[in-house]
């Protein structure tokens, strides 16, 4: 799989998130469970999400051609239909959160320069408009998208 320039970032934070489950020594991540290695599962499966619809709207007609990943439509909050209904700060925040479901407040606050009070506020509303779910704990959960 191949991952995009801005890709990267969230790519090196999945794998820190998995070095502190883990712990950062090779032998102990070449032997970590799954629950270890889940944020890093969770980002390929949302990574090829989008390339898998993606290809599906290229065999449907639906997009003209293959285009790079910075003009996906998937990861267009403009053209993307799941964004419909959301406000430029809720598409900021839904955004980070598909791309990385087990992203915490602090993260996001950091991202996107809001309060973490803002933040929770953003995260309820998506949660009102039905655009994601919490599973699991605070501690080890995620949020998944609708």
């Amino acid at each position: 799989m191949i991952l995009t320039t801005t890709d990267r970032d969230k790519y090196l934070e999945t794998l820190h998130q998995c070095d502190l489950l883990a712990g950062e020594i090779p032998f102990d991540g070449a032997n970590a469970s799954l629950e270890q290695v889940k944020p890093l599962v969770d980002y390929i499966a949302v990574i090829l999400e989008k390339k898998l619809e993606t290809l599906i709207k290229l065999v449907k007609g639906e997009i003209p051609d293959f285009v790079e990943a910075k003009d996906d439509p998937v990861n267009d909050p403009v053209n993307d239909p799941v964004y419909s209904g959301l406000n430029d700060n809720q598409k900021e925040v839904f955004s980070l959160i598909r791309e990385n479901p087990h992203i915490n407040y602090d993260n996001l606050a950091e991202k996107t320069k809001h309060s973490r009070a803002t933040i929770k506020r953003i995260i309820k509303q998506l949660k009102q408009k039905n655009k994601i779910e919490r599973i699991g704990s605070d501690k080890t959960g995620y949020r998944k998208v609708r």
